[in-house]
């Protein structure tokens, strides 16, 4: 069975070619030191009745809530992998 790490953030849309090209790079980063992959996906509309839309409250025009998650054999891997 594998083990993830998850991460929320909200961003803008704008920004949205510099985030998917950090996220490749740190996949990549992630692959070098244990990691089997990263994966993340991004929603405009969330709404408050789905929960908090972002860790610091409302969403404002022009921005999206990202969730990332990083793939790992284990989690002593990913413990591993997190202390290099």
């Amino acid at each position: 069975m594998s083990y993830r790490d998850g991460f929320i953030h909200s961003g803008t849309e704008k920004n949205m070619a510099a985030y998917r090209a950090m996220a490749r790079r740190a996949g990549k980063v992630g692959r070098e030191h244990g990691a089997l992959g990263l994966q993340g996906v991004h929603r405009r509309d969330v709404r408050r009745a789905s929960g908090p839309p972002s860790p610091g409250g409302e969403l404002k025009a022009g921005e999206a809530v990202w969730f990332s998650f990083i793939v790992y054999k284990s989690r002593k891997t990913a413990t591993a992998c997190s202390r290099r």
